[in-house]
């Protein structure tokens, strides 16, 4: 994985697209694959308002690679 992570990582987030907030969705808010449950642990703190919603590649980047 280790060796072709950018690869991997650039699969993973075209097959997941963007910002959803589905309200039957029990992940709640998610973007790039990434919920908000998730990114609040990562981060170690609670998501502010509209935070989901400006994630980029850049800045799950290195989610995807610690997780």
């Amino acid at each position: 994985m280790k060796e072709n992570f950018d690869a991997s990582f650039e699969r993973v987030i075209k097959a997941e697209g963007g910002y959803v907030n589905d309200p039957d969705d029990r992940g709640g808010e998610t973007n790039l694959g990434v919920t908000i449950g998730a990114w609040g642990a990562y981060l170690g703190r609670d998501i502010k308002p509209g935070e989901m919603n400006a994630l980029t590649k850049e800045t799950v980047k290195p989610f995807y690679r610690a997780m």
